[in-house]
């Protein structure tokens, strides 16, 4: 009986190969289902007693490339991360880098100030800061207006 000299060897190779039957089978179902087939870039939202803070790992994307508007409560960032072309023919032998255009809607907790919105990429990390909206604390009282017959 022959011994293997690297028994995980195996192992990685067939790990790899679950990794991609994973991935395009996710991806095809995202087809399936009329979603784009572009990429998702990693987000956190966080707040603070003032602000929403929404962070995206778009490294490799540029600013010209990046979209961020508000509609109905909802955040969306759209944006293109460009394959450079290649000046000479080449064959990859790994391919795990994504391109293409990618659109994030996030759901926002608490109404925001629009007007004071901003955004900063830095790195690679996209930083989104929005005021919270404050509502009056105090009761406020309306007066009735006499009617005019």
């Amino acid at each position: 009986m022959a011994k293997t000299r690297f028994p995980y060897s195996r192992t990685v190779s067939l790990e790899e190969e679950i990794d991609q039957l994973v991935k395009e089978l996710f991806t095809h179902s995202r087809e399936f289902f009329g979603l784009s087939r572009g990429w998702l870039p990693r987000v956190d939202v966080k707040e603070d007693k003032e602000r929403i803070i929404v962070e995206v790992e778009v490294p490799g994307v540029a600013r010209e490339d990046l979209n961020i508007y508000l509609k109905n409560g909802i955040l969306v960032i759209t944006g293109v991360k460009r394959e450079k072309p290649s000046r000479r023919a080449v064959k990859f032998l790994r391919l795990e880098r994504e391109f293409g255009s990618f659109q994030r809607d996030i759901l926002l907790p608490v109404p925001v100030v629009v007007e004071e919105a901003e955004a900063t990429l830095v790195n690679g990390l996209l930083r989104i800061r929005l005021k919270k909206y404050k509502a009056a604390q105090e009761a406020v009282r309306i007066p009735i207006k006499p009617s005019n017959k």
